[in-house]
């Protein structure tokens, strides 16, 4: 369910998309996307530069269905943690990884880790510069974990089971 295209575009756009499969209000559509899904399409729609206009459709009352409510309401949660990770955010500078997708803004990525690596090392391809420190996003004491390179690649150690299920964010701040 690729919400756009692998590439990144060039200057600024913006994918519209349903919470479910239908635009506006349809009584008979009860294909609810997942709150997982629809980080999942937020955050690969933002690492490639763009805008995610994620359509609501009311009733002819003018109510929002339950189920839109929900969705909203648990990625503005998420959001509430992580938004540093979105808000202000730009395309990623990295290839696409294994594990998940990047944003990034001036000195910060943000590893967006939606596989867990199951050994503890988050390998990172193609990163360039010297890394200051790299720690969990939620975390608030802000700890850092230990890194090394392995040939080109750096290796995060992480926690052995994701804090977050849906996507874990690592933030790596890079020497400026």
């Amino acid at each position: 369910d690729n919400v756009i295209s692998a590439e990144k575009l060039k200057g600024d756009w913006e994918t519209p998309a349903t919470i479910n499969d239908t635009w506006g209000f349809k009584s008979y559509d009860h294909n609810w996307k997942s709150v997982g899904v629809l980080i999942h399409n937020l955050v690969e729609i933002v690492s490639k530069g763009g805008n995610y206009l994620l359509n609501v459709g009311p009733t002819a009352e003018g109510i929002i269905p339950e189920p839109s409510i929900e969705r909203l309401a648990a990625m503005g949660e998420w959001l509430k943690v992580n938004g540093e990770s979105i808000y202000g955010s730009t395309a990623s500078p990295l290839e696409e990884q294994e594990w998940g997708l990047c944003t990034s803004k001036p000195s910060k990525l943000y590893l967006h880790v939606f596989a867990w690596p199951r050994d503890g090392q988050l390998e990172v391809s193609g990163l360039k510069g010297k890394i200051n420190k790299a720690y969990l996003l939620a975390d608030k004491k802000r700890e850092s974990l230990k890194v090394k390179y392995r040939d080109e690649n750096l290796l995060i150690e992480v926690p052995v089971e994701a804090p977050d299920t849906i996507d874990t964010i690592v933030v790596v701040e890079l020497v400026r």
